[in-house]
């Protein structure tokens, strides 16, 4: 800008810095030059006041030429300029140095108008007091455009960064980082990260000339690159500073790409390459490199600024990717840990299950869905939610469900499970809030116990297509009062279907209304609850995307399992139903097994029935586990026991000897009270399923 006008300013400079006392009237040829000037001109004393003005300033501002000491920045400068237009006058005139700065001065139109001054101190002589002479040039313009510039690249760094948000998956947000980068700043572009074994990958490339999309698709999933370059991306990851590469040849390419990826390179075309490193929280995850063509065209110092700022919003991104990448590995892992591996087999029950985490929590959460044996034969369904998301939460699910398996290994009472589990997490975790039910399944009576703690209830589909809510009352874990209710029984018929589930599912579309809806429909559909995985079925019925909060998700179906009624006093029925157990025994059982061992415990429990509670006895023998068991359930007047460990003190006694019998030839024996009337032993057998 000075540059342009030197020349015709010189002269008159000279002049104003050597006249005594410049004056100026409209005739006088000598300050012509001056007035040419297509600036504003003036000379002022070091106290400020000004001596004169050229033409241009008198028409600019509306001030007289002849009276330039009436002249006041004060009335002219924008009041944001005017006070660092001051102290900058006050430092020069103390200094003696010339300045620079751009302010706005209010035209006779009454509009702020932008111009770049400089202002330096005159030549002295002798005695003359120091002056200082000015030159202010409109910029207007230019910084209109230069403005207009800015804010179109902010544009393009705002359009850029909605880019990258439009998708969760890192790859693709990159893919479309590198579309935006090219063809405005590159010709192609690629984004390079470094893999967890140190490597270098290719994760994203893009060049403007669509028909190389196939030597895009090979160059990327690898580094095309020599890793160990002395420029390039292996120059950025190890100075953490861009790398600017021009005048790219043939030997440049062999020594820094890839054998492998030479042709490919060559294909694409590379004259002049900026590479720059994608760095957030004081760590490198990789490169951006931008590469230009034409030799002409090269990268100006606004594009590689440019470039450089776009690898800095993109490294955020990356980083906080690969940190939740990390974090929703852990939390996946202690999820699948804390959810059952597989779901028990037993004869006369179809289990299925689902599980999802949701999308708008950054981790999984607190839910979970539970099916384990006991050693009786029974099985123990939970399901629950914890209060909350992320590893926590999922740490308290984990705690949640062992307790409950824990707890029914020693007391097989649905309310009682809760309650001690209750107590417990209290004491680990007083501050969380578990919803639960727990569900106590017995195949053989066809039954279900069970008791809530503040989780929506559990449907039952009946044979007939009628559906039913469990009545479950209680508080939440962490709530719960001593006066929770006992545990309900349910009667099941065969083909009932068991659903269980956590709110993500029904709160899927915000509108739980709806969701149960969803559900109830869904449940009326032969061709769900038909399916192969009616959970699965389920899930595809109601769920419409992925589910805002996760999703647990049970189903048990409940089939009559084979089984002998007749009544114990009968000894002919007591005989056919002795032979066709043991008969099923030899079929499934090793060679080297003792079945008379195992007939004596069907003797001895029949008898037992036959002596405690004479009638109807249901008789079952199941093979789920790793032996089978074998279930005798009278309608007497109840009757709980564990089998004696040692026969009775009197060996001529009746009394206990047929338990210390059962005992001998069991692994395990209990006899149980059933609700209402009746007992139900559970004896599991010496008895090893043969391997064909």
């Amino acid at each position: 800008m000075w540059e342009q006008l030197r020349t015709p300013a010189s002269k008159a400079l000279a002049m104003l810095g050597e006249s005594p006392s410049p004056s100026v009237t409209e005739s006088d040829e000598a300050w012509a030059p001056v007035d040419e000037i297509p600036a504003l001109v003036w000379t002022a004393t070091n106290d400020g006041t000004l001596t004169f003005l050229n033409r241009r300033f008198s028409e600019f501002a509306g001030i007289d030429r002849q009276r330039p000491g009436t002249f006041s920045w004060t009335t002219l400068m924008h009041p944001d300029d005017l006070v660092r237009w001051l102290d900058r006058e006050r430092a020069a005139h103390a200094s003696g140095e010339p300045y620079e700065m751009e302010f706005r001065l209010l035209d006779r139109s009454e509009r702020y108008v932008w111009h770049l001054s400089r202002v330096a101190p005159a030549r002295r002589h002798g005695d003359r007091p120091p002056q200082w002479i000015g030159l202010a040039t409109d910029v207007d313009s230019q910084r209109e455009e230069a403005e207009a510039h800015s804010a179109g690249e902010l544009r393009f760094l705002s359009e850029v960064g909605e880019a990258m948000q439009e998708s969760l998956d890192l790859p693709t947000r990159l893919e479309r980082f590198v579309q935006a980068v090219v063809p405005r700043l590159a010709d192609w572009a690629s984004v390079n990260l470094i893999a967890d074994d140190g490597s270098l990958e290719t994760v994203a490339i893009a060049h403007r000339d669509p028909a190389k999309a196939n030597i895009l698709a090979r160059l990327r999933g690898r580094f095309y690159g020599v890793q160990d370059a002395s420029s390039g991306t292996p120059e950025a990851l190890r100075t953490g500073r861009p790398s600017l590469m021009t005048g790219v040849d043939e030997a440049y390419l062999r020594r820094h790409i890839r054998v492998d990826a030479l042709d490919d390179v060559r294909a694409l075309g590379a004259d002049s390459a900026f590479v720059v490193p994608l760095a957030a929280f004081g760590r490198t995850y990789g490169t951006l490199a931008a590469m230009r063509v034409e030799r002409e065209r090269g990268f100006s110092q606004r594009e590689t600024w440019l470039i450089t700022e776009l690898a800095r919003r993109a490294a955020f991104p990356i980083a906080n990717s690969q940190l939740y990448e990390r974090s929703q590995s852990v939390a996946d892992a202690f999820q699948h840990a804390s959810l059952p591996s597989v779901l028990p087999r037993v004869a006369g029950l179809r289990f299925c299950a689902f599980y999802a985490p949701g999308s708008s929590e950054a981790m999984v959460g607190g839910d979970w869905y539970d099916a384990f044996r006991l050693g009786d034969g029974r099985v123990v369904l939970s399901i629950g939610d914890v209060s909350g998301s992320g590893l926590g939460a999922a740490v308290v699910m984990g705690a949640a469900r062992q307790l409950i398996r824990g707890i029914a290994q020693l007391q097989s009472d649905a309310s009682f499970i809760l309650g001690a589990a209750d107590r417990a997490l209290r004491t680990e975790y007083p501050d969380q809030m578990v919803t639960a039910f727990v569900g106590i399944l017995d195949p053989l009576s066809m039954t279900l116990s069970y008791a809530g703690a503040g989780h929506p209830p559990p449907l039952l589909r009946f044979p007939d297509q009628t559906l039913q809510a469990l009545d479950v009352v209680g508080l939440p874990l962490g709530l719960r009062q001593d006066d929770e209710p006992a545990e309900t029984t349910v009667s099941l018929a065969s083909g009932t279907l068991i659903v269980l589930y956590t709110d993500g599912l029904t709160e899927s579309t915000r509108d739980v209304l709806e969701g149960e809806q969803r559900l109830r429909a869904a449940l009326s559909d032969p061709a769900v609850t038909g399916a192969s995985d009616v959970a699965k079925a389920l899930r595809d019925a109601i769920l419409t995307g992925r589910p805002l909060d996760d999703v647990a998700l049970l189903t048990v179906e409940v089939r009559e399992a084979s089984r002998w009624r007749f009544d114990c006093r009968e000894e002919a029925a007591a005989r056919s139903a002795l032979a066709e157990y043991v008969g099923q025994l030899r079929a499934l059982g090793r060679l080297d097994d003792d079945y008379d061992g195992a007939a004596t415990v069907f003797v001895e429990l029949v008898g037992n029935a036959v002596r405690h509670a004479p009638g109807p006895v249901d008789v079952a023998i199941e093979w789920t586990g790793a032996r089978p068991v074998l279930h005798v359930i009278d309608e007497g007047p109840g009757f709980r026991t564990s089998a004696p460990a040692k026969g009775p003190s009197d060996l001529l006694s009746e009394s206990g000897r047929g338990l210390f019998l059962v005992s001998a030839f069991t692994e395990d024996f209990e006899v149980s009270s059933r609700r209402g009337a009746g007992s139900h032993a559970r004896a599991v057998l010496r008895i090893r399923r043969r391997q064909d």
